[in-house]
């Protein structure tokens, strides 16, 4: 089964991230398992050697790639799964992680206005 992501742009995927996509399983049928997951970058083979078993998170870090690099210039992005049996799975939500600082960022600014707020009605 291929998933295939086309003219993303280019798009930076190592910029709002922690050197790592994610990947949200929903559901795996068979749920034993394993699934395994190529992917590929602009068209270039870019795999680590990935197996999903259960559902939940996927972490798929930079550099457990042939070529972390492409990732920060993607233009196409295609996942391959396969499997020795026949297999469905959900997923949703893949994206970048987010780096720690930016979540600091965004609560120091929630803050901020929460003060600015409660500062105007006192």
């Amino acid at each position: 089964m291929r998933v295939e992501y086309g003219s993303l742009g280019p798009l930076d995927l190592t910029a709002m991230s922690n050197d790592a996509l994610s990947l949200d399983i929903l559901d795996l049928v068979p749920s034993a398992g394993p699934l395994h997951l190529a992917v590929s970058v602009n068209g270039v083979a870019s795999t680590g050697a990935f197996e999903i078993t259960s559902t939940g998170p996927f972490l798929l870090p930079y550099d457990s790639f042939t070529v972390p690099g492409e990732f920060s210039s993607v233009s196409t992005l295609k996942l391959t799964f396969t499997s020795d049996s026949p297999f469905a799975f959900a997923a949703n939500n893949l994206q970048a992680v987010p780096e720690p600082s930016t979540v600091a960022l965004m609560g120091l600014g929630l803050l901020g206005l929460a003060m600015v707020g409660r500062r105007q009605t006192a």
